[in-house]
């Protein structure tokens, strides 16, 4: 569903002539005993070990927006 709301945001903005491709990996802190993918994380942020998930988000950058395509835990 991402994708294709990203094809359509970005076809409505044909006067950006730079787009590039993102890859994000944020530390998402959790907390919780029976929560999937949470485990000792460095979160380069804050510097220090949290207990997190950590979240992979891949999009598309312009002059003036940021369009996420797809992300993944």
């Amino acid at each position: 569903m991402q994708l294709v709301t990203a094809k359509k945001d970005l076809k409505t903005k044909p006067n950006n002539r730079l787009n590039v491709f993102v890859i994000d990996d944020t530390v998402k802190i959790r907390r919780g005993k029976k929560m999937p993918g949470v485990s000792s994380r460095f979160d380069y942020l804050t510097g220090q070990c949290v207990m997190g998930q950590q979240i992979l988000t891949l999009g598309v950058a312009s002059d003036e927006q940021f369009v996420p395509v797809d992300n993944e835990i």
